[in-house]
């Protein structure tokens, strides 16, 4: 089975999602905009509020800056029938028709093959001791199949920002004419 990066269409005019540009919740909370890629069960505040940063096209898959994807409730509907447990839906609040979801993938699996893959590294001494020899930046990222076989929607231990998808998340995804996403092959 092949695996992809999930990645936004760069070939229509999507509009662009964002948290809001405080951070905050409607009642002041802050938001962690980090709690959607650390492969966790969330339990926060809900809605999740997103303002529309650029108009456009909306789509049914929306990447936003820290690595969370904002999913149409179709979509949501759609995975949740192929990848179960893999993901939990959190809904969101988006200034915009429909229902509109955070897609939090719950898996992390240590897959990268830093042989195949292009990867500039912290170095080894860097200041953040949490930083320090992992990732900085992935240019080009190729992932161990034996590592993920029978998973179909995961983010690379190490990498978290983004979401790889099996070839049936691809094959849902085309044959149900969701729009929003684009894939690069990462095996």
């Amino acid at each position: 089975m092949q695996y992809f990066d999930l990645c936004p269409d760069q070939n229509i005019s999507a509009w662009t999602l964002a948290p809001p540009q405080q951070a905050y919740f409607a009642d002041g909370t802050p938001l962690d905009i980090w709690a959607f890629v650390k492969c966790e069960t969330y339990f926060g505040q809900v809605p999740v509020p997103f303002r529309i940063c650029s108009e456009g096209i909306e789509v049914d898959h929306n990447d936003t800056p820290f690595g969370t994807p904002i999913i149409s409730e179709r979509l949501g509907n759609a995975l949740s029938g192929l990848v179960g447990n893999e993901i939990q839906r959190i809904p969101a609040q988006v200034d915009a028709p429909g229902n509109w979801e955070v897609l939090n993938v719950l898996q992390c699996i240590d897959c990268i093959d830093h042989e195949r893959s292009v990867i500039q590294y912290y170095p080894d001494d860097f200041s953040d001791e949490a930083r320090a020899g992992k990732p900085r930046g992935v240019f080009k990222l190729r992932i161990r199949k034996d590592k993920v076989q029978g998973k179909h929607l995961f983010r690379p231990m190490g990498w978290n920002v983004t979401v790889i998808g099996s070839e049936l998340v691809r094959r849902l995804i085309l044959d149900n004419g969701f729009t929003g996403i684009d894939f690069q092959q990462v095996t």
